[in-house]
Parts: structure tokens; C-alpha cells; sequence
């Protein structure tokens, strides 16, 4: 059964057409990503507000307007190499590898349709890059045990090191300078440093994905001293959850993860999602827009 595309109140909420239009081409690119997982043995799960919305609506949160994904370090890594050249149009697998060295997107991706809009409030007209309704494609790596734990793992402290060689060179430099003692070694961290951007990144996610199989806890990387880690056990099993009309990729221990982002998840509780929309039109190419 097809998504109903009307306008449509949902727990007060009011969903436009052009919203459920936009939810239906998210959905039609998280069939493509577990079509591709299954043929090539590849391991995903919704997550965050897609999960949540999984979990408590069967299917999108309201007043939502994206799907995420999470796969296994390793995973996303074969992703990486084999996406971009199994999606055809109008789908495109958006990293900072495949278009044009967006350095926006490095260490997660997005699968977009090319034959929508969604352009950023601050988004640059004619710009090159792709900016089609999306859905963001996560890596899970590594994380300490406790968000406020002050004493992390050597592993976790070397990976923030050759983090901050790719992202924040510039304060790790300084902080070289002034003497600050590293776990990765002054002279580890001096040849990072001289790589091209490129090389630091690709060193970065094979350190990650080598250190994978050793990490109890997990969590995107980024988002380490943000959000809590969760337990690496939760997510090693696969269960099927209705989403609107389908079925989709959850980890079995869907109430521990929920719970340990959201608290009391099942009391809704109105956040908009935090993508900035300039412009949403899921009936036309974004290139009409900025071309």
C-alpha cells in the first residue's frame, strides 16, 4: 500500500502533501540502501529519529523531515567503495569522495535524488554539488565507556589526535607547539600532519575500522561528547519494525538505545529536526533552481 500523498493531520500535527511527497522519495531511498545491504551482505539499521518514529508512530515522527541511517564502521567502509557506482540515477551517493570534495561530508554520507530539491537556507547558487532530498548514512565507531569519563582509552586518545590531524589541524599545531604530550607521538602525528587532506581522512577511517572489532561501546565519532555511547551489544542483532508502509533494519535492543538518547521516548515530545531548508520541492530537479 502506497503512502497517502494528501494533506493529513497526525497527532496534531498537520503534514503538508509536499512533506509526505518529500517523506515518500526518503522512502523510496531507504528501499534502494536495504536492497543494496542485501546484495551485498551488508549490515544497516534506522536510527535516531527514524527509530524513535519506528518505534512510536510505525513510521516518520510528524513534525520530521529526514531518515537515518547507522551501519557498523566496517559496513560503511564497503559502502563507501561499492555505493557510489551501484546507485544510478536519479539516486546519488553524496560524500566528500564522490562530489567534488565537499569537505562538509567527511565522515558520514547522504544518498540523495537527484530529481528533487532541498537547498539549505544558506546554500550558494550555482553551486556544483548535489542538493536533492536526502537521507544521512552514519558509521558507528568506537566511543569512551562514559560520556563524563575524564580518562578515556589510549585507542579513543590517539583516534582524537589523528581526528583533530584531519579537522582541526590548526589547533593541534599549537597545541604541538606549546608542548602538549600525544598518545600517537609527536613524530606520528608531524608525518600526518604533512599528508594530503585526503590520505589524513582515509588513515583516519582505517584506523577506525581496524579498531572496530575491539570496541565495547560505540556511537557516530563525531558525536562522542555529545551524545551517550551505547553498548555495541544492543546493535548485534537485526529485527524487522514497521516504518509507514514497509519494514525496515532495527537493532534488537531498540528500548535500551531509545532510552539512552531520548529518556521517556515514548512521550512525544515536538523538536523540529535541525536541517536549515531554504527550499523543498520534491516534484522538481534542485539544477532548475541554482543552474
Amino acid at each position: 500500500m502506497a503512502l497517502n500523498l494528501e494533506d493529513e493531520v497526525r497527532e496534531g500535527y498537520m503534514v503538508s502533501s509536499k512533506m509526505k511527497k518529500a517523506w515518500k522519495a526518503e522512502l523510496d531511498m531507504l528501499i534502494k540502501l536495504e536492497e543494496f545491504c542485501d546484495e551485498n551482505g551488508l549490515i544497516y539499521f534506522m536510527d535516531y529519529g527514524t527509530l524513535l518514529g519506528a518505534v512510536r508512530h510505525k513510521g516518520f515522527i510528524p513534525w520530521d523531515d529526514d531518515i537515518d541511517v547507522t551501519m557498523p564502521r566496517p559496513d560503511y567502509q564497503r559502502f563507501l567503495e561499492l555505493a557510489p557506482s551501484w546507485f544510478k540515477h536519479p539516486y546519488f551517493v553524496q560524500n566528500y569522495y564522490t562530489d567534488h570534495h565537499d569537505n562538509r561530508m567527511t565522515m558520514f554520507s547522504r544518498i540523495r535524488n537527484d530529481n528533487t530539491t532541498m537547498l539549505e537556507k544558506n546554500y550558494v547558487p550555482y553551486a556544483d554539488y548535489h542538493q536533492g532530498i536526502f537521507i544521512d548514512v552514519f558509521p558507528m565507531d568506537i566511543a569512551p565507556d562514559d560520556l563524563g569519563e575524564r580518562e578515556m582509552s589510549d585507542a579513543i586518545a590517539t583516534v582524537l589526535e589523528l581526528w583533530d590531524a584531519t579537522f582541526d589541524s590548526k589547533s593541534l599545531i599549537m597545541d604541538l607547539i606549546a608542548g602538549k604530550e600525544t598518545k600517537a607521538g609527536l613524530d606520528t602525528l608531524i608525518d600526518v600532519l604533512g599528508l594530503p587532506y585526503e590520505e589524513r581522512l582515509k588513515l583516519l577511517e582505517g584506523i577506525l575500522t581496524s579498531l572496530y572489532d575491539s570496541a565495547e561501546e560505540i556511537n557516530v565519532f563525531s558525536e562522542i561528547f555529545r551524545t551517550p555511547s551505547c553498548k555495541k551489544e544492543w546493535y548485534s542483532k537485526t529485527i524487522k519494525l514497521p516504518f509507514e508502509d514497509y519494514e525496515f533494519n532495527a537493532p534488537s535492543k531498540y528500548h535500551e538505545i531509545l532510552t539512552a538518547h531520548y529518556g521517556d521516548y515514548m512521550v512525544p515530545k515536538m523538536f523540529m529536526a535541525d536541517h536549515e531548508v531554504g527550499l523543498l520541492d520534491p516534484d522538481r530537479p534542485y539544477t532548475e533552481y541554482i543552474n
